[in-house]
């Protein structure tokens, strides 16, 4: 692995520290904010450690895809550290798990950027590309949203629900044709991917219908 993986991996984690922080700033402490940050990237690791392991083991399943193993699982574990600071510190529902998912993306632009110039992955430079519309997408969002006649609410988390759950929809609509590129879960990463999909913008409809 080259040294250009971690350095990339490494500031991805500092720009998912800053936009976690930067989304919640004026409802919580910076404490409280890194604290969940640092959770979320905590159990991410954990999560990628354990993958690694079960790699080098060689698990049956992982012969199949190793980075939809590592995405899947690491994905688990970052929503697992999160979920404990969620608790832990009381946080609002929708607007954490928003500034979470955002602050997500950013860490998976910078892995796949990593791929893109060490491994020469066109899938990763495809994949770079497309996160990087969705993060447009979401400015643009969030500088509108509150003008959408239909988004009654005007309650915060329109954007990033929004815009992740058209990450997980891409996911869905790429593995349908092409069942494990993305996944080791093969044709179940279509309903995973579109089942993450449906609870994320089923959480928008809710949003969109509290006054």
């Amino acid at each position: 692995m080259s040294i250009l993986t971690p350095i990339i991996v490494f500031f991805g984690a500092l720009c998912f520290l800053y936009i976690f922080w930067n989304k919640l700033k004026e409802d919580y402490t910076s404490s409280i904010i890194f604290s969940v940050g640092f959770f979320s990237l905590i159990g991410m690791f954990i999560f990628y450690l354990l993958t690694r392991f079960l790699l080098l083991a060689k698990i049956e399943f992982a012969d199949i895809n190793s980075s939809g193993v590592l995405f899947w699982l690491t994905f688990v574990g970052g929503m697992a550290g999160y979920t404990v600071g969620l608790f832990k510190y009381k946080l609002r529902f929708f607007e954490s798990l928003e500034a979470m998912g955002v602050a997500m993306l950013y860490l998976i632009l910078a892995v796949f950027v990593a791929d893109t110039f060490v491994g020469m992955s066109l899938i990763s430079l495809a994949g770079s590309t497309t996160i990087a519309l969705l993060l447009i997408l979401f400015y643009f969002l969030e500088s509108r949203y509150r003008d959408f006649t239909w988004y009654r609410s005007g309650r915060v988390g329109f954007s990033g629900l929004t815009t992740v759950g058209l990450f997980f929809l891409i996911r869905a609509l790429v593995a349908f044709p092409f069942p494990f590129v993305l996944s080791f879960l093969g044709r179940a990463e279509i309903l995973v991917s579109a089942l993450v999909t449906f609870l994320l913008f089923f959480a928008v409809y809710n949003l969109a219908t509290k006054k």
